[in-house]
C-alpha cells in the first residue's frame, strides 16, 4: 500500500511519457485490488506483474481531488499498529481521490494482458 500510494500521488508527466502512464495505471490497478478486492498483498504482485506485459495504457490525468493524506501522516506512527492503521487510511485516501477513474482501473485490471 505505501508504495501504491506514493506512487499514484506522484504520477510524473504521464501525457507524454508511457511508462509514467504505465506507473500511474499499475500502482492504482494495486490500490484497487488491495482495498477493493481485499486480494492478499502477496498476490498482489503477480497480478500487476502479468499487467506490466501490456503494451498501451491509458492516461490518468492528475486526479481532479487531490485531498489525500501523505506519506507525513504516517511518520508519525508510535508503534506497528498504529503505522499500519495509518497507511491503510493513507491509501484509502489516495484511492478515493482518484474516484473519477476508478471504473477505468477496474475494467483494467480485469483485462489480461495483450
Amino acid at each position: 500500500l505505501t508504495v501504491d500510494a506514493y506512487m499514484a500521488q506522484h504520477p510524473g508527466n504521464a501525457a507524454h511519457d508511457r511508462r509514467q502512464r504505465q506507473s500511474v495505471a499499475v500502482h492504482l490497478c494495486g490500490l484497487y485490488l488491495a482495498i477493493e478486492r481485499q486480494v492478499p498483498f502477496q498476490k498482489i504482485t503477480a497480478v500487476l506483474g502479468r499487467l506490466t506485459a501490456r503494451p498501451d495504457w491509458p492516461l490518468f490525468p492528475a486526479p481532479p481531488s487531490p485531498h489525500w493524506l501523505t506519506v507525513v501522516d504516517v511518520a508519525s506512527a508510535v508503534d506497528l499498529d498504529d503505522h499500519t492503521a495509518r497507511v491503510e487510511r493513507w491509501a484509502r485516501s489516495v484511492w478515493d481521490a482518484w474516484a473519477p477513474y476508478h471504473e477505468t482501473v477496474r475494467q483494467l485490471a480485469a483485462m489480461p494482458p495483450r
